[in-house]
């Protein structure tokens, strides 16, 4: 993953793939909060990471002629989230990819139940997540709490 220097502003290409380098690590994340919920205890600390990587996005910002420099809802939602896709074939899809390429937790059955419980779960967190992202004006109005809260809304919802 590229590091930038967070203090300075970044080009539109350069603060899209910083914000993209996080888009397999939020999927997998997400994905185990549904899946193991909090059967393996690491719910919270998945929660922490993805609090963490999310509030980075936030303080990321555009060298453009917007207030506030940021991307809009719709392309926070592309890459950060995009993995997910936008229907519940397209979540399945990210499931089995999860499964096939992650082996440091216990296999787990892909069940429709899952699909849509995923489904809703990350449609329900990119909204939520890529409004608040695209609404900011930075680490000076939204804090890493802020991020965390609106994190837990909607996982806490899905995932307890």
């Amino acid at each position: 993953m590229k590091q930038y220097i967070r203090s300075m502003a970044l080009d539109r290409n350069s603060a899209k793939e910083h914000v993209k380098s996080y888009r397999k690590v939020v999927t997998d994340h997400v994905i185990e909060c549904i899946v193991y919920k909090n059967t393996l205890g690491c719910y919270r600390h998945w929660v922490d990471e993805l609090t963490a990587w999310i509030a980075d996005v936030n303080n990321t910002q555009l060298k453009i002629k917007r207030n506030p420099p940021k991307f809009k809802q719709f392309e926070y939602k592309e890459f950060l989230f995009g993995l997910f896709g936008t229907t519940t074939t397209d979540v399945k899809g990210a499931l089995l990819s999860y499964k096939a390429n992650n082996t440091d937790y216990p296999d787990f059955e892909i069940t429709k139940d899952l699909v849509l419980t995923a489904y809703g779960c990350s449609q329900d967190l990119a909204e939520a997540v890529c409004y608040l992202l695209a609404t900011s004006k930075g680490k000076n109005d939204t804090s890493s709490e802020d991020v965390k809260n609106t994190i837990l809304s909607v996982l806490d919802e899905y995932c307890q």
